[in-house]
């Protein structure tokens, strides 16, 4: 068992060699250094790379109290053939999640099990898996933005 210390060193640690590969490795596909994440354009809609339970996770979060979630919502079903995943995991859809800060979203995400940031071992399957799932995610994003809030 971990001290909450020891889970922040590592979270920490984690986040910060995360942050080197991601950087390395878009700059030598010729993309920014930094992913898009907060910065979509669209009111209400962010992406995020997160962990539920031991399974990791790249997802685009709606917030469900913007006036336009539910058409965020129906517009990613409509196009969601373009949400391809390069390793063949499924795109889930989950309404009304209650995140651990209590705040609800919707969440459009793919899901790769039994991965932990604490095994150190797991850390290239884990960035390899953020990586390629979030270039999909903003790359959906960059091409549909127009359509998504309109």
């Amino acid at each position: 068992m971990y001290s909450k210390e020891e889970i922040r060193k590592i979270k920490t640690e984690f986040w910060s060699s995360f942050g080197q590969f991601s950087q390395l490795k878009r700059e030598r596909i010729g993309y920014p250094k930094k992913w898009m994440l907060y910065k979509t354009d669209i009111k209400g809609l962010e992406l995020k790379f997160d962990f539920l339970e031991k399974n990791a996770i790249v997802t685009i979060e709606i917030d469900p109290k913007n006036s336009k979630s539910e058409d965020y919502i129906y517009k990613i079903k409509l196009l969601q053939d373009e949400l391809v995943s390069p390793e063949g995991y499924e795109l889930f859809f989950e309404n009304q999640v209650l995140k651990e800060n209590f705040k609800q979203v919707y969440r459009v995400f793919f899901e790769k099990a039994k991965l932990s940031y604490r095994n150190k071992n797991q850390w290239p399957d884990i960035f390899n898996f953020f990586f390629d799932h979030m270039m999909v995610l903003e790359s959906f994003v960059i091409e549909n933005v127009d359509i998504l809030k309109a």
